[in-house]
């Protein structure tokens, strides 16, 4: 994770869908440094950082990753921010 600019194993450009890359404030940096680089990488990508989460975000702080998911999607109804967290 700590070199996906140098050797991704996608083609960013050919992602043609809207991502959400999140990350956990607390998750280390590697990962916290992947996930906000994609959005150099992939045209229609958004990051948030989930407070206070780790790496496993989802299962210990869900409220939150939900709060973020809905944020993204309301972004993509009209707002045109690339940090949605």
């Amino acid at each position: 994770l700590a070199d996906l600019r140098r050797r991704a194993p996608w083609d960013g450009e050919r992602i043609e869908v809207p991502v959400l890359a999140l990350y956990g404030e607390e998750a280390r940096p590697h990962h916290r440094t992947a996930m906000a680089g994609m959005v150099d990488m992939i045209p229609q990508c958004a990051s948030a950082m989930v407070p206070g989460a780790g790496h496993a975000g989802p299962h210990t702080h869900a409220d939150a990753v939900v709060s973020a998911m809905e944020r993204f999607l309301a972004s993509l109804r009209g707002e045109s921010t690339r940090t949605v967290g």
